[in-house]
C-alpha cells in the first residue's frame, strides 16, 4: 500500500491506496482517506479527518455535474466567455456568464427563462461559473439580448454577435484544420404564435402549417458540422435570394477557399456568378421544374446503357456527364438514374394517383346527389395537393367533371429516380460530386438538433432583437454539441446526446460545514469513466 495525492482546485488530499490485479491488469483502489494536506513550517502535513458518526455527516446538496461540467469545459477551451465579453457590454449582469448558462441549458434541458434560475441552482455551474442565482432572471436575459442586438432609431438592429462569430472562427482555426472542408448552407423556417413580430410573415412554411414565420439561414463546415454563421430573415424571403447576403457576410471570415454545397432551392444563374470565384466553387442540384432539367434529361436518353453503369457503395446508378456554360460559369452536370429509387417513386406516385382518383369520384357522387357538405373548392384542392397538374376539375351547379391528364402523369413518372447535380469544378469525378452533395445533410441535422434540442420552435417572443437572441443561444448550444461530437473517439459508440444523458447522472455532493467534509463526485460507472477518458477530461472528474 502507498499514499496517493489528489488535487481538487487549490486543495490537496491524501489517500491510502493499494494495487490489485483484475483481468491480468494492475489496478488501484482506495483503502482509506488520510486527510487534507497543508503546508506548515516549510513542509507538507496531513491533517487527519475527524472521526464522525454517520448521523453527523449531512449533505447540503447534490448538484447535477457531469454534462454541464463537460460543456462548460468546452466553452472554456473555445474561449467563448472572453470573446463574448469583448463584444457585448455589461448590462446588469456579466454577459459571458449568463450566455454560457443559457447555452448549456439549451443543450441539455431547455426550459423557459422564468424557470432557469431553479435549474441553474441545481447544477454545479453555480461553482464552475459563479454567477449569483438571483441574477439568472428573465429580466436579465432580456437585457442581455438587448446588449447583443441593440435596436436602432431607423428600426433596424445593431448586431454585436456577428463580430463574435468572426473572432470565434479565428479561434476555431487554431484548433481544427478546415483547409479541406466545404461549407454547407441551407435555410429553415420557424413559426410564431401571434402577429406582433414584424419579422414574422407568411411564407413557404416547411412544416406545412398556416402560422406566420421567420427564416434562419445557417452555414456549417463539412464534415464536422461546426456552425460558422447564422442569419435571421423575414418569413417571406425566398431561399434563392439569400445567397448574396450570406456570401457578403462570410467575407470578413477570410476563408482561403470554400466549396459551397447548396440545395436545389438556391439554384439560379445569378447565384452561380456570385458563388463561383477564384476563391470559391459550388456544388448543387438542378430543380426538376426548370427547363434546363428537361433539356439535360433529353440529352441523356441513352443513360440506361451498360457503359453508364456505376456502383456507389451498394447502389447501382447510371450516370452521364455533360458540360455547359451558364452566365459565363463553366459547369459539369451529372445526370443520375437510380433504378431502385425509380421503382419505389413510380409505385408510390401511381398509388397516390389512383387514390386521388377514388376520392375525387366519391366527391363527384356526393356533389351530384346533393349530399356534399363543406367548401367544395377547399376539399378538391386538398385532395389534389401536389398533383393539381394531373387532374382538372370543373364544377357546375349539379355536375362535377373530372379529367385526368395521363401525359402530365407520364412526364412525372419519367422524372422518377432521376436527379441532376452540378459542380463548378469541372474535373471532379461524378461520384465525388454525388458524395459531396449527399453529405450536405450535415446542415439538415444541424437544424434538427437546434429545433429539437434547443426549443426554438415555435417562437413566442414579440421583440425582434429577443428573437435574434434566442436563435443565437440555439446556435451557441449547437456549437458546444458539435465540438463535443468531434471529441468523442470512435470506440465510444454513443451520440453526443446519449453522452450528455449518461454524464447527467454524475452529481457533485456538497456537505454542511459541520460535517467537515470536502465536496465530492458520485462514483463513476465504467461507461462514465470510458466517456471521460475518451473526452480527455480526467482532471475534471478527479481521475488519474
Amino acid at each position: 500500500m502507498f499514499k496517493k495525492y489528489i488535487l481538487r482546485g487549490s486543495k490537496k488530499y491524501a489517500y491510502l491506496v493499494e494495487s490489485y490485479r483484475e483481468d491480468k491488469k494492475i489496478k488501484q483502489r482506495t483503502v482509506e482517506y488520510l486527510g487534507k494536506v497543508i503546508w506548515e513550517n516549510g513542509e507538507e502535513k496531513i491533517i487527519p479527518p475527524k472521526k464522525r458518526l454517520r448521523s453527523e455527516v449531512k449533505v447540503k446538496h447534490a448538484q447535477r455535474y457531469g454534462d454541464v461540467a463537460v460543456l462548460n469545459n468546452i466553452a472554456d477551451e473555445l474561449g467563448i466567455k472572453e470573446l463574448l465579453n469583448k463584444q457585448i457590454v455589461k448590462n446588469g449582469v456579466d454577459p459571458a456568464d449568463l450566455t454560457t448558462i443559457l447555452a448549456i441549458n439549451r443543450a441539455v434541458e431547455p426550459i423557459s427563462g422564468n424557470k432557469l434560475s431553479s435549474w441553474y441552482a441545481d447544477t454545479a455551474l453555480t461553482s464552475l461559473i459563479g454567477l449569483e442565482e438571483a441574477k439568472v432572471t428573465s429580466e436579465n436575459i432580456g437585457k442581455l439580448f438587448d446588449a447583443m442586438y441593440t435596436p436602432t432609431e431607423a428600426g433596424g438592429v445593431q448586431d454585436k454577435v456577428f463580430q463574435f462569430e468572426i473572432a470565434l472562427w479565428k479561434k476555431l482555426n487554431t484548433l481544427y484544420d478546415f483547409s479541406a472542408d466545404a461549407i454547407v448552407y441551407d435555410i429553415t423556417s420557424t413559426y410564431v404564435y401571434g402577429t406582433k413580430l414584424p419579422l414574422a410573415v407568411k411564407g413557404h412554411n416547411r412544416d406545412n402549417n398556416h402560422h406566420v414565420q421567420y427564416n434562419i439561414g445557417l452555414a456549417v463546415t463539412k464534415p464536422q458540422g461546426i456552425p460558422l454563421h447564422f442569419k435571421v430573415y423575414q418569413g417571406n424571403i425566398v431561399d434563392v435570394t439569400t445567397i448574396k447576403g450570406i456570401l457578403n457576410d462570410l467575407k470578413p471570415f477570410k476563408i482561403r477557399h470554400a466549396t459551397f454545397i447548396i440545395d436545389r432551392g438556391f439554384y439560379s444563374a445569378d447565384n452561380l456568378v456570385e458563388l463561383v470565384t477564384p476563391s470559391s466553387d459550388v456544388i448543387g442540384a438542378i430543380p426538376a421544374s426548370l427547363k434546363l432539367f428537361s433539356q439535360l434529361l433529353r440529352r441523356s436518353r441513352t443513360i440506361e446503357q451498360p457503359t453508364h453503369a456505376q456502383m456507389r457503395k451498394d447502389e447501382l446508378l447510371y450516370i452521364m456527364d455533360h458540360y455547359d456554360t451558364i452566365n459565363g460559369v463553366s459547369l459539369k452536370f451529372a445526370v443520375v438514374l437510380n433504378p431502385a429509387l425509380q421503382e419505389r417513386q413510380r409505385t408510390t406516385m401511381m398509388k397516390d394517383i389512383l387514390e386521388i382518383q377514388t376520392q375525387l369520384d366519391h366527391v363527384k357522387q356526393q356533389w351530384e346527389t346533393g349530399s356534399f357538405k363543406g367548401d367544395i373548392n377547399e376539399k378538391l384542392n386538398n385532395i389534389r395537393k401536389g398533383y393539381k397538374k394531373c387532374f382538372t376539375v370543373t364544377i357546375k351547379k349539379y355536375m362535377l367533371t373530372i379529367k385526368r391528364h395521363d401525359k402530365a402523369i407520364q412526364r412525372r413518372l419519367n422524372h422518377c429516380g432521376k436527379f441532376i447535380l452540378y459542380s463548378s469544378r469541372t474535373t471532379m469525378d461524378a461520384l465525388d460530386i454525388l458524395d459531396a452533395y449527399f453529405e450536405k445533410d450535415v446542415v439538415e441535422k444541424s437544424f434538427f438538433v437546434i429545433k429539437q434540442l434547443h426549443d426554438l420552435q415555435p417562437t413566442r417572443k414579440h421583440l425582434e432583437n429577443r428573437v435574434y437572441g434566442y436563435v443565437f443561444i440555439g446556435y451557441l448550444a449547437y456549437l458546444l454539441y458539435t465540438i463535443l461530437k468531434t471529441k468523442l473517439p470512435k470506440d465510444v459508440p454513443l451520440s453526443p446526446q446519449s453522452v450528455l444523458e449518461e454524464l447527467a447522472r454524475v452529481r457533485q455532493i456538497t456537505f454542511t460545514e459541520d460535517s467537515d467534509m470536502e465536496s465530492q463526485l458520485t462514483e463513476l460507472t465504467k461507461m462514465q469513466k470510458d466517456i471521460v477518458i475518451g473526452l480527455k477530461m480526467k482532471a475534471l472528474f478527479g481521475l488519474k
